[in-house]
């Protein structure tokens, strides 16, 4: 008899692990088409040029190195900006922030997505404190939250993580 429970659970944990790995098994077969190989190839070079292209921009972001609206040549492949900065020094610089705000998008997503689970999965008391906690954070706009916690905090880049965070994690819950 223990024999048989012991099988029944190494059964039950085979399909978990095989439930597990089948979201890898549909992406390995996706990647293996040409529009899923393509797909990841951009995602991938885009990736890399935001994550190491602060270290090839040729000029600091914020410096003034040309006339303004200046056409591109070779010195400024991309030309200049109304200020007279180098576009292409500017779009290398502003890359890591990008790869940032999608880490702050994800957090949110995961934050929505658990607050959801714990409100459906406990109901009653947690369901209504949850809910009255995502009423107060959907009374305040966007842009008002970030302002009060930039205010209240300073200008920090973890602080604007948390606020794009925040934000999204509002929209996914349940």
């Amino acid at each position: 008899m223990a024999s048989t429970a012991a099988l029944e659970v190494l059964q039950s944990a085979g399909r978990r692990r095989a439930s597990r790995r089948e979201w890898l098994a549909v992406l390995n077969r996706a990647v293996r088409t040409p529009r899923g190989a393509i797909g990841l190839s951009i995602v991938g070079v885009v990736v890399l040029i935001a994550a190491i292209g602060p270290a090839f921009a040729p000029y600091p972001g914020n410096a003034f190195v040309t006339r303004p609206f200046a056409n591109p040549s070779l010195g400024f492949p991309l030309g200049g900006d109304v200020l007279g900065r180098d576009v292409l020094s500017r779009t290398l610089d502003g890359g890591w922030e990008l790869l940032l705000m999608a880490v702050a998008t994800l957090l949110g997503v995961a934050a929505g997505a658990v607050l959801g689970v714990m409100a459906a999965y406990f109901g009653g008391r947690w369901d209504t404190l949850i809910m009255r906690i995502v009423d107060i954070v959907l009374a305040f706009p966007q842009l008002v939250f970030a302002l009060l916690l930039v205010s209240i905090l300073g200008p920090k880049i973890w602080l604007i993580v948390l606020a794009v965070a925040i934000s999204h994690a509002r929209r996914w819950r349940g």
